[in-house]
């Protein structure tokens, strides 16, 4: 059984669903589901609502899978009807591989919007494409010392084993060679991978796609020790090859991956901070739109908001920052939020938030030069499609812009570049570094 339902959606054991934003469960699946809540997932939390009990998952997209079968797919709350899924499911994809430098097939984003599918099975199908196409170019073998006891000498006799031997074995010889095998732990892996793989796939075509994989490491035993064996992984000129597939391995084998939370059931939980992910995904993006000269830095924590006895408190850390050599020449933070743009009064305010101003402002005293630009960048959706009017910060100016997801651009001004916001400071780099953390 699977379930499709939004960020922020609700799940209850009571009532009727009501499309993306609450989904009925059967008692079973509810109670596993409630009892994850109580345990302190994050990303549930368990709410009362016409006095009835709910879990509302949070701001987490992917799938939870409960011991009982139950797939819950968790998609970015932009979703909008059927359509929308198809594409959050692309899209979440995208998001995904850009942030694990894996380069994204467009012929794998069209198949996954016809597919209408659940996302886990989506990205089944995409990661078995990515191990079919490195599989094609074959295995890389190693010379392994084996020991043996054989009836002719093979390598180099082993004396001590030899002597050590008990009677009755004249025949036999104790012998220790170098045998060049596949047999090694970046294979073990990825074996161990695609066994997991074949377990959580639930289609006909992902069943046979993994079970022909499995042909090319029949000679290649599944990882015993996977922690190990990621330790072990050899990152030489030689496995230049390994790298696209080593953080599919990762997440499958171990949920390691900077923005996966797992939880506790016996069930698969694949479950991204939507937040992390998108704030990710805007930094890989813009950082290879910059010209040369400038460059772009994630979470830099330079500044203190105040200091007392020589010592800064409650430290500033922008999302985003565009430096020139050593110098934040610009400030970007990234809010997975949407706004509206009808929603233009003093009451409303388009659903910002005060308290992101209040951080804006603050990062604009502390890291930029007087008449310094900031960035406010949201997702963009039918509702927020054109950057809202500039905001005055007392000297500095704050930019509210969309970011389109799926044509990775940020929307300015006029058709602005980001360069364009770039203020040199009237100060040189020594003196921004003798001036100290605590400089305004």
């Amino acid at each position: 059984m699977a379930i499709t339902i939004r960020e922020f959606g609700v799940l209850t054991a009571t009532g009727a669903s009501c499309g993306l934003d609450a989904q009925c469960l059967a008692d079973a699946d509810f109670a596993l589901l409630k009892q994850e809540a109580l345990a302190g997932q994050p990303y549930l939390s368990l709410i009362s609502r016409a006095g009835n009990e709910c879990v509302r998952v949070g701001s987490h997209v992917g799938v939870i899978t409960l011991s009982t079968g139950t797939q819950i797919e968790v998609l970015p709350k932009m979703t909008e009807g059927e359509q929308g899924a198809d594409r959050a499911r692309g899209l979440l994809l995208k998001m995904l591989t850009t942030v694990m430098d894996i380069p994204f097939r467009e012929s794998g984003m069209a198949s996954l919007n016809t597919a209408r599918r659940p996302w886990l099975q989506s990205l089944i199908d995409f990661v078995l494409g990515e191990f079919a196409t490195f599989l094609r170019g074959g295995l890389r073998s190693h010379y392994q010392q084996t020991r043996a006891s054989l009836t002719s000498v093979k390598g180099k006799l082993d004396v001590a084993a030899q002597i050590q031997q008990r009677p009755g074995n004249e025949t036999r010889f104790q012998v220790c060679y170098d045998e060049y095998t596949p047999d090694r732990p970046e294979n073990r892996l990825l074996k161990s991978a695609l066994l997991k793989l074949l377990r959580w796939s639930e289609t006909l075509d992902n069943n046979r796609k993994a079970r022909e994989l499995l042909y090319y490491l029949d000679a290649v035993p599944a990882s015993g020790n996977t922690k190990r064996d990621l330790q072990a992984w050899k990152e030489g000129r030689e496995m230049q090859r390994y790298r696209v597939i080593k953080p599919w391995v990762a997440l499958i084998l171990e949920n390691r991956l900077p923005f996966v939370s797992q939880g506790e059931h016996q069930g698969l939980s694949l479950l991204f901070p939507m937040e992390r992910l998108y704030e990710a995904y805007l930094g890989k993006v813009l950082k290879g739109g910059l010209p040369a000269g400038l460059q772009l830095r994630e979470q830099i924590s330079r500044h203190y908001l105040a200091g007392q006895g020589g010592q800064g408190w409650f430290r500033l850390c922008p999302d985003l920052a565009i430096l020139r050599g050593n110098t934040p020449v610009c400030i970007l933070d990234a809010k997975w939020k949407l706004l509206d743009s009808s929603l233009d009064n003093g009451r409303d305010k388009y659903g910002l938030s005060q308290a992101d101003f209040y951080q804006l402002f603050a990062y604009g005293h502390r890291y930029l030069p007087p008449g310094g630009h900031l960035f406010l960048i949201y997702p963009k959706t039918e509702r927020f499609n054109e950057p809202l009017p500039v905001f005055d910060l007392q000297g500095y100016w704050l930019h509210v812009v969309p970011f389109c997801l799926e044509q990775e651009t940020l929307v300015l001004p006029d058709g602005a570049a980001i360069e364009d916001f770039v203020i040199e400071p009237a100060f040189t780099v020594k003196e921004w570094a003798e001036g100290g953390s605590m400089a305004p």
